[in-house]
């Protein structure tokens, strides 16, 4: 990131200004009398939102300006953002989620693979009852922080309300995901399709076919694509993919030394690179180079 002053004023000040990090959460507060512009060569892997107590702030996002205040909130993702300007006298709280869990979250409440990037809407009122919701439970965090900040305890406790904030998101904020978390209740999942996913899981690096997850599973091809298509919402194919997608992002983010990349892929049962590198993209909105950069892990080219 590169702060910057605004163009009337020679230096930024900031004032109060508190932060908490855990995990693949972050939670930031602050005044800024002087106002200020942080631009984003290399904008974090994750999704953001800001909630503006006074004053305003803009975020710019290609050839768009969101504007936001007291009476409203940002909701984005921040590996999109140009620039932040946060106008004299905001006050602002922020909290930010890592791609991942957000995604895992989402794919835990669908009960399928996330096969396309997660879109929020970017402003929304603040007298929403999910904005309300989410402010309420961010006072309560930043209490549990300020009174027990080095507490272990009080540690766990900060991470599962994180977590809770990430379904209050998922629930609450629209998205292009909202029409299927809407209506994902459904009947029992099929045995033929409980099956196939656990073949799937184990054989998950191995040059499988749907014509063997089909026979593992008890049933013919047609049958298993018309359960996965009702009980997942994609297709037999696709959601081994994901699986497959899911698990390189995991590897490609844990904090180990590791191989090429095109190794971990065909650890993870890919052969072609090219294909391999735009389904990811389609997947999580970068390619796995951007996400190694990202997550900050140990890398061993």
């Amino acid at each position: 990131m590169v702060i910057e002053p605004l163009a009337t004023h020679k230096y930024v000040t900031v004032e109060d200004y508190h932060q908490y990090n855990t995990g693949s959460f972050r939670t930031w507060t602050g005044a800024y009398p002087s106002g200020m512009q942080i631009k984003f060569p290399e904008p974090p892997d994750a999704y953001a939102i800001y909630l503006p107590i006074a004053g305003r702030l803009d975020i710019d996002i290609g050839s768009q300006r969101f504007k936001c205040g007291p009476d409203s909130a940002f909701i984005g993702d921040m590996s999109t953002f140009e620039r932040l300007c946060l106008h004299e006298g905001t006050r602002a709280t922020g909290i930010a989620f890592g791609k991942d869990v957000v995604i895992r979250q989402l794919s835990e409440l669908l009960d399928a693979p996330v096969n396309k990037k997660l879109e929020f809407s970017a402003v929304m009122d603040g007298t929403a009852a999910a904005i309300t919701r989410i402010s309420t439970v961010s006072a309560l965090l930043w209490t549990n922080l300020a009174n027990e900040p080095e507490n272990v305890a009080s540690a766990k406790f900060a991470e599962l309300q994180f977590q809770s904030l990430v379904v209050l998101l998922l629930e609450g904020v629209p998205h292009n995901y909202s029409a299927a978390l809407a209506c994902r209740v459904s009947p029992a999942m099929p045995r033929h399709v409980k099956r196939a996913i656990d073949f799937m899981v184990a054989n998950v690096a191995m040059p499988i076919t749907i014509a063997e997850v089909a026979r593992a599973s008890g049933s013919s091809v047609r049958s298993l694509n018309l359960g996965f298509q009702r009980f997942k919402g994609t297709s037999t194919l696709q959601y081994l993919r994901q699986i497959r997608l899911e698990g390189v992002r995991r590897t490609l983010t844990s904090d180990v030394d590791h191989g090429a990349i095109s190794q971990i892929a065909q650890q993870w049962g890919f052969t072609h690179m090219g294909r391999f590198a735009a389904l990811y993209k389609e997947a999580f909105g970068q390619s796995p180079s951007e996400t190694v950069r990202s997550s900050g892990t140990r890398w061993r080219p």
